[in-house]
């Protein structure tokens, strides 16, 4: 119980965890206090909510990241005015694969919520490729080997949208086009990389579409076709689609 004339803060933990595939980097000078910086109290807090999803061993490190400059994981809304938030990123590695959560925290006197925590969206990229040199359509290998198809390829566990892909391919001969198309289902949705040959060497392209766009539902099947206009041969096709989770 609060006594009067006695000043004393108590500090309550509000966590959101979000579990981000790959390293995030911070750009520009003061974004984030290393661990090295954080006090011993505050190392062990963060520490006892993380050692719930992960062990102390797999943690690499602990950063206050900047409420006025965010990663794009944390959406906190337009109320950002309040000093008592506090949001730390727990970079740590699991099966040789390094990833990030976030710890929120909140100070006060008296535990209110002091504004709307916004959920990101989970966004996460889905990979193709191909390595053999080929002079005509054919649907690119998921990152296991297989080749996709109209019917295989990477299953949806939940519902949400493409929008993004990109590609870095070589063309080796010919002139002509690439389309490098995004099928849900086997459906052409409409996005996709067109690239112009005109002689040998690396090309690339990228394109973004508004999430809620192109839809997908749990169970349906993205899969990635190449299609060549022209006598065109090309090998070593790199490709990615962006998706964002509802």
């Amino acid at each position: 119980m609060h006594k009067k004339g006695q000043s004393k803060y108590w500090l309550f933990g509000i966590i959101i965890l979000f579990l981000v595939v790959g390293v995030m980097a911070a750009e520009g000078e003061g974004i984030s206090k290393k661990i090295s910086s954080l006090s011993n109290e505050t190392e062990s807090f963060i520490k006892s909510f993380a050692e719930k999803d992960i062990s102390a061993g797999e943690i690499n490190s602990i950063e206050q990241i900047d409420l006025q400059n965010p990663p794009e994981e944390v959406k906190l809304g337009d109320k950002i005015a309040d000093t008592n938030i506090a949001i730390y990123e727990v970079n740590y590695t699991q099966e040789n694969e390094n990833k990030n959560l976030f710890v929120v925290t909140y100070s006060s006197e008296k535990f209110e919520v002091p504004l709307e925590l916004k959920p990101a969206n989970a966004i996460e990229y889905l990979s193709f490729g191909e390595t053999l040199e080929t002079s005509g359509s054919v649907y690119l290998k998921t990152n296991t080997g297989v080749r996709s198809s109209a019917e295989k390829g990477y299953v949806m566990m939940d519902a949400g949208s493409v929008t993004g892909i990109s590609t870095n391919i070589e063309a080796v001969s010919g002139e002509g086009r690439i389309n490098v198309i995004v099928y849900v289902n086997g459906e052409d949705v409409g996005l996709r990389n067109l690239i112009y040959v005109d002689s040998a060497g690396i090309k690339k392209d990228y394109d973004k579409q508004s999430k809620d766009v192109i839809k997908f539902q749990p169970g349906d099947v993205i899969s990635v076709y190449v299609e060549t206009q022209g006598g065109v041969s090309w090998k070593d096709a790199i490709n990615l689609v962006k998706i964002e989770l509802d």
